[in-house]
């Protein structure tokens, strides 16, 4: 049975789902929260400092309009990743080169702990970029390199130029070891 069948099951697939859910969620309490503290803040300098007032009361219109728009418009089930990795073979070739980076927090040389982005490159030239725990990288760079034979995976100055001149000629199904 290919990949391609039973892709939606893999622990690859989950990871990248619930990375697009903790991008959501976020953005959700982001929002929410610029609303709740920018209405208080309308309320509470009304009729005291109307500057401060009415910056409170744009910031909370501002958290509203965000929080809208993410509830209605930026559901996780219509990411654009998950459409293309759903879709068919065309849609999947839209992808044509995927990297992870590994960002450790050391402040003083002391580890704190390390978080990791992956990028997936489009052919229209566009950028999807999604946070994944870095102990999980691997897993997922491997997964999306069964399910994607033609997307380039792994970083390089030659391929970052290559894909600046045109994405079209990236795609083949170089790998490197992320």
């Amino acid at each position: 049975m290919d990949i391609r069948d039973t892709y939606h099951l893999h622990p690859g697939m989950q990871l990248l789902k619930a990375a697009i859910v903790r991008e959501y969620r976020f953005k959700l309490a982001i929002s929410g929260g610029m609303a709740l503290v920018g209405a208080l803040a309308g309320i509470l300098y009304f009729g005291k400092w109307p500057f401060a007032s009415g910056t409170g009361f744009v910031a909370g219109l501002s958290g509203f309009l965000l929080s809208y728009l993410v509830v209605f418009r930026q559901r996780p089930a219509d990411h654009r990743l998950l459409h293309l990795l759903r879709g068919s073979d065309a849609g999947r070739r839209e992808i044509v080169w995927i990297y992870s980076v590994c960002t450790q927090t050391m402040p003083f040389g002391l580890y704190l702990w390390e978080r990791g982005t992956m990028y997936f490159k489009l052919l229209d030239g566009s950028t999807i970029v999604l946070s994944l725990p870095a102990g999980q990288l691997k897993m997922v760079s491997k997964f999306l390199g069964r399910l994607l034979p033609h997307v380039a995976i792994g970083y390089s100055k030659e391929r970052m130029e290559e894909y600046e001149r045109d994405p079209r000629r990236l795609s083949g199904g170089a790998h490197d070891e992320i």
